[in-house]
């Protein structure tokens, strides 16, 4: 190839993954909910079969163009040369019933070109990828790819039925009217042409309580096409096990000096991520020694990648303690008994995936990793496992990360009940005491966006001078249960509310914050325990969520068949079913039954699919003259996260609320002339009825 032929892929590369650095460097500036947004993301880790080389996705959404686009990437492992796009950039998978990108499937077939599952002409189909925009299809098929291996000279792939007949069987139920069942989803969307599939709309159904497909879809079909070439077997995969992929029993992982054992406990009604685990390891003599250290037992989804150091048998081990979503690296040398601290958690290492996290792609005495940080977005690095020193190998977000995000805190604490919780603080710079103080909830994996599914942003939070704390949810409370063996009533709820009630008091005991001017916002799960703590507790004096709830509107609503997947909820709460309650539990816990109490103002802010869920607390408050608002976003499913648009005005619109009623603060744009006077009203209404019911109590 001529140099200058090369020299100009190069430039490419590098454009491709990051804005290069061709001018001097300028103060950085500080970040806007725009650079938040825009922010991008990496998944997909697959080492080539020569071990040269780590395939990844690069997932980038644009504000501008309110779209998000996927590519595909390679990258050298000892860094040596930029990264080169495989194919072209595309219109990504997205998950149904969740508005997410969906997870990537693709393999290696050689050691310069994959096979991936994308969108093509608004069809799932199967194409190879390669350097210099190679993209040409595997599979032509009348129905959509649902997943696809590869054996041999063989590319095996399962479809469902032809999308000819899907259509033709969704119109003929269009004519003829639906018959209710538990796969018709009642929470908000239309019934009809509720998903986008690229940019064809089409009808889904649920199959189960978290998964959806396409009414009509059909059952599994098996299918093979000849590959152009013979794929290479992979000669350089390294031997490793991470929490996810781990068997109920014993699982072996082999080493040049023994045999480490993982002894996992069954899962029960918790499920996989919930059971626990021991180690311990077998010499070539047959003596065994069990591993003792904190990182060597716990519950299976703390480990993040099991694998050993070459040459010194030592075991490495990459671990998520208490849920905590910071990945630390430690080893443990079986033959000495001895324990070390190979890199403290300093933010995450895993394979980038949007949600639960996937593990790094290890090699023989590496793993390459997504590093993100509450301050710096992804990157790809390499990281060595016997002494963990990292080496940069792609900085998709470089031009974001020379932003001036500020400082954090790493915070631990223990609440009244012994557990362990962990969180991330953010300062605004120029802060003194008795700070307001909002909590972001659930995930705070890698780089903060505004706890799951970015609500409210932190880094923007503390421009306006409010503490933002995102704490991660200590998800090891479903495992708990009561002196009967069973789930204890809105068990998990209670437990995240004890660590959001000791956080806030130490931080109050330490001056930092006003504990009068505290606010939450939450997502899914934390949702629900958001809307439970302001009707039942005083923790909060304002609060963004959702809006989902454990209220029983939602349950005739959204699981209106007796054996609806949506029915599981209540049973996971440790709490009867609405239709079933002789004590009355529901009554007790429900938020909207016991609106009465609500004094915080309460934005509501729920995709379409659920925001029928929202809609008795909603009324509740609303009723008795309460500050509450509520907006939807059409067209989006659990996690909203389809237009960037819509990140960017729920963030925009959480972060104004929180600054309204904590600070007083307004930030006027004509883009949105009314909200301010509709809240001013709202605020005048609220504090005339706190007046009355004042007066009223003495």
């Amino acid at each position: 190839m001529p140099r200058h032929i090369g020299h100009l892929l190069a430039a490419a590369a590098c454009l491709a993954t990051h804005p290069c650095n061709l001018a001097a460097k300028e103060r950085p500036r500080d970040p806007t909910l725009e650079d938040i947004v825009n922010v991008r993301s990496i998944d997909g880790l697959m080492l080539s079969p020569d071990g040269k080389s780590v395939a990844y996705r690069v997932t980038t959404p644009s504000l501008r163009d309110n779209e998000t686009s996927v590519q595909w990437f390679a990258v050298p492992v000892d860094g040596t040369r930029p990264p080169v796009p495989l194919g072209r950039s595309q219109v990504p998978i997205w998950m149904a019933l969740y508005d997410m990108v969906d997870l990537p499937q693709a393999r290696w077939l050689d050691d310069h070109t994959i096979a991936a599952l994308g969108m093509y002409d608004d069809t799932r189909q199967v194409h190879r990828l390669g350097p210099g925009d190679l993209d040409e299809p595997l599979t032509q098929d009348p129905a959509d790819v649902v997943s696809f291996t590869v054996k041999g000279p063989r590319l095996a792939y399962t479809t469902r039925s032809d999308r000819s007949a899907i259509v033709s069987d969704q119109n003929r139920e269009q004519r003829r009217g639906i018959r209710l069942d538990r796969t018709v989803n009642t929470d908000g969307l239309r019934l009809t042409d509720n998903f986008r599939i690229g940019s064809r709309l089409t009808t889904i159904r649920r199959q189960d309580e978290a998964f959806a497909v396409e009414a009509y879809a059909g059952p599994f079909r098996d299918r093979e096409v000849t590959l152009p070439s013979a794929p290479i077997a992979s000669e350089h995969r390294a031997a490793f096990l991470d929490g996810a992929s781990l068997k109920t029993g014993v699982n072996v992982l082999k080493g040049d000096h023994g045999t480490l054992a993982v002894n996992v406990g069954p899962g029960g009604e918790d499920g996989d991520a919930f059971r626990k685990f021991t180690i311990a390891f077998t010499d070539a003599s047959g003596n065994s020694r069990p591993c003792n250290a904190e990182f060597c037992s716990g519950l299976t989804a703390s480990l993040k990648g099991l694998a050993f150091a070459p040459g010194t048998g030592e075991l490495v081990a990459f671990t998520e303690q208490d849920f905590s979503d910071r990945t630390s690296i430690n080893g443990w040398n079986p033959a000495t008994g001895a324990f070390r601290v190979i890199r403290p958690a300093d933010g995450s290492l895993n394979g980038g995936a949007a949600y639960g996290g996937s593990p790094c792609a290890f090699g023989k005495s590496f793993a390459i990793c997504v590093k993100a940080g509450p301050t710096t977005p992804a990157s790809l690095v390499r990281v060595d496992l016997a002494g963990g020193t990292i080496r940069p190998l792609a900085a998709p977000n470089a031009a974001f990360s020379e932003r001036n995000w500020g400082e954090f805190r790493f915070l631990d604490w223990t609440d009244a009940d012994g557990r362990k919780n962990h969180g991330v603080l953010l300062l605004p710079k120029e802060h003194g005491t008795k700070m307001p103080l909002v909590l972001t909830t659930y995930r705070c994996r890698g780089f903060l966006r505004g706890g799951t599914a970015s609500h409210v942003a932190e880094h923007l939070l503390i421009q306006r001078g409010i503490a933002a704390l995102c704490v991660s949810g200590n998800n090891g409370s479903l495992t708990e249960r009561d002196a009967e063996g069973k789930r204890p009533p809105l068990g998990p709820h209670l437990a995240q509310i004890a660590s959001y009630r000791a956080i806030i008091d130490k931080l109050a005991a330490e001056g930092l914050i006003d504990r009068r001017r505290v606010g939450i916002s939450g997502h899914s799960f934390t949702s629900m325990v958001a809307t439970y703590a302001i009707s039942h507790t005083d923790l909060f004096a304002v609060a963004e969520t959702v809006g989902n709830t454990i209220d029983p509107g939602p349950y005739f609503v959204s699981s209106p068949m007796p054996e609806s997947f949506r029915s599981y909820l209540y049973p996971a709460m440790g709490l009867p079913l609405p239709d079933n309650d002789p004590n009355g539990e529901i009554a007790k816990a429900s938020p909207a039954l016991n609106a009465r109490n609500v004094t915080a103002p309460l934005l509501m802010q729920p995709p379409e699919s659920e925001y029928i869920c929202a809609l008795q607390l909603y009324s509740a408050i609303a009723a008795r003259k309460g500050a509450v608002d509520l907006y939807v976003y059409p067209m989006e499913a659990h996690m909203g996260s389809r237009e960037p648009q819509h990140i960017y005005w729920r963030n925009r619109r959480a972060l104004d609320w929180f600054a309204f009623w904590l600070t007083g603060k307004e930030y006027p744009d004509p883009a949105y002339p009314d909200q301010y006077s509709h809240w001013r009203n709202m605020r005048a209404t609220r504090e005339e009825t706190l007046h009355q019911s004042h007066r009223t109590a003495g």
